[in-house]
C-alpha cells in the first residue's frame, strides 16, 4: 500500500483492560490492530489481533499476531486477564483433575495462588474450559 505521514494526535489507554487507542486525524483506532496490520500479512477473514504475551498494552509487532477469535479467547484465559493470578496450564489441569476427584475449592486454594472463587470458575468451565487435563499428565 501507499504510505502517508499523518499526525497522531492522542494515545490513550482505555478502561477496557489496558488496550490502547490512537487518534489519527480525529479517527480513533485500536493500536494493536493497526500495528498488526502494518507488520503482519494482511488480516485473514474473521481473524483478530492477538497479544502473545497477554499484555494488552504491549503493542510491539513481535507480540502481535492474527488469529481466530477462539484462539484469542484461549489466550485471555491462559494469561488470566483481570484480577486472578496466573496459573500454568499444568496447574489448571491438576486443579481440574482434583476437583473431578471430589476435592473442594476451599482446600485447593491453600495450594494454588488463586482464590476459591477462581477455582470454582475452573470447575464450571468459565475459566480454562477449553483445557483437557489429559493433555497435561501429572
Amino acid at each position: 500500500g501507499e504510505w502517508r505521514v499523518c499526525k497522531v494526535t492522542t494515545l490513550k489507554t482505555t478502561k477496557m483492560k489496558g488496550y490502547q487507542k490512537i487518534s489519527i486525524n480525529g479517527v480513533e483506532l485500536w493500536l494493536h490492530a493497526e500495528v498488526t496490520e502494518a507488520f503482519s500479512a494482511s488480516r485473514p477473514d474473521g481473524e483478530v489481533p492477538r497479544h502473545l504475551n497477554g499484555n494488552p498494552s504491549d503493542n510491539n509487532a513481535t507480540n502481535l499476531k492474527w488469529g481466530p477469535p477462539t484462539k484469542n479467547s484461549q489466550d485471555t484465559i491462559l494469561h488470566q486477564q483481570g484480577n486472578t493470578q496466573e496459573l500454568s496450564p499444568q496447574q489448571a489441569a491438576q486443579i481440574k483433575r482434583r476437583l473431578q476427584q471430589g476435592e473442594r475449592a476451599v482446600d485447593l486454594e491453600k495450594e494454588y495462588p488463586i482464590s476459591a472463587n477462581a477455582i470454582s470458575r475452573i470447575k464450571t468451565g468459565k475459566s480454562w474450559g477449553w483445557l483437557d487435563p489429559a493433555d497435561f499428565p501429572d
